[in-house]
């Protein structure tokens, strides 16, 4: 929460691109992450971009959802599957997830916990741009972030 402090409070930060580190954005769940700080970086007035650098699951998707615009790779995977822990999307994604792709959409990939890939994620909407291979995702989000 800090972060979304410092990025909002610096008026030399113009915009926050949120990464994954190797070869996925976030394929993980972690019990400890406060549900807070997906709202703080959603409240953040300056431009935000989830360079999704491979699969984003749960959480991490959610967190993806939040942010103002979504750069995939072609190959990643992107899936809800909360309630097969028996819990349901718990940082917002049941109500951004639908807003962006639709209902039917939305509603299949939670009850399902189906994933899509970076080529139907654009289709549908969840994604923005797309990228077919890593150098290519680094140079789509160097020009984004140049042109914003």
């Amino acid at each position: 929460m800090e972060l979304a402090e410092e990025v909002e409070d610096d008026e030399t930060i113009r915009v926050l691109g949120v990464t994954g580190y190797g070869r996925s954005f976030s394929a993980g769940f972690d019990p400890d992450v406060d549900r807070h700080l997906v709202e703080a970086i959603v409240a953040i007035s300056k431009p935000t971009i989830a360079i999704l650098n491979g699969d984003a699951f749960d959480e991490a998707l959610e967190l993806a959802l939040a942010l103002d615009l979504r750069i995939a790779l072609k190959s990643a995977h992107l899936a809800v599957t909360q309630l097969q822990r028996g819990m349901l999307p718990r940082f917002g994604g049941t109500q951004r997830l639908p807003r962006l792709i639709g209902a039917a959409e939305a509603l299949k990939m939670i009850l399902t916990g189906e994933s899509v890939e970076g080529g139907e994620a654009l289709r549908l909407g969840l994604v923005t741009y797309l990228a077919p291979a890593p150098k290519a995702l680094e140079r789509l989000t160097h020009n984004l972030l140049a042109t914003i």
